[in-house]
């Protein structure tokens, strides 16, 4: 009647359909309850997919400033992840930030250390020495 499906989390066959499954992901329906960072419970309102309660209005006010409601995580993991995505998109920001300073500072001209003669490419045109050499 029903289609085993299998937990994407634990890897626990199970048969019903749970409310992950509206946003995409099989979870058996203790790992809907539980933090998928931590495993710690989580109240009804915050499970994994959780689109609705009794009262839409009292939600709608609950989720507001609270983005990790429905997100499947406790408040500390959720923060914790934000952090740690904003530090890795910072990280990236410096490097590219850092190679486009490098190739600003890299004179198109060089002169070459063994002949003096003035160049333009990766290698001397009069004597063949590596512009790195130079």
């Amino acid at each position: 009647m029903f289609e085993k499906k299998t937990c994407e989390r634990c890897g626990k066959q199970y048969s019903m359909r749970t409310i992950s499954e509206n946003k995409g992901k099989h979870l058996c329906r203790d790992c809907v309850k539980t933090c998928s960072s931590c495993g710690k419970k989580l109240p009804m309102a915050h499970w994994f997919g959780q689109t609705f309660t009794a009262n839409a209005f009292a939600q709608s006010l609950e989720r507001q400033g609270k983005p990790w409601i429905g997100s499947g995580m406790c408040m500390e993991c959720y923060n914790n992840r934000i952090v740690q995505e904003e530090n890795e998109q910072r990280l990236i920001r410096e490097a590219q930030l850092a190679q486009a300073k490098e190739i600003l500072q890299t004179p198109t001209v060089w002169e070459c250390g063994y002949c003096k003669t003035v160049n333009k490419g990766n290698f001397c045109s009069n004597c063949g020495s590596s512009r790195k050499k130079s």
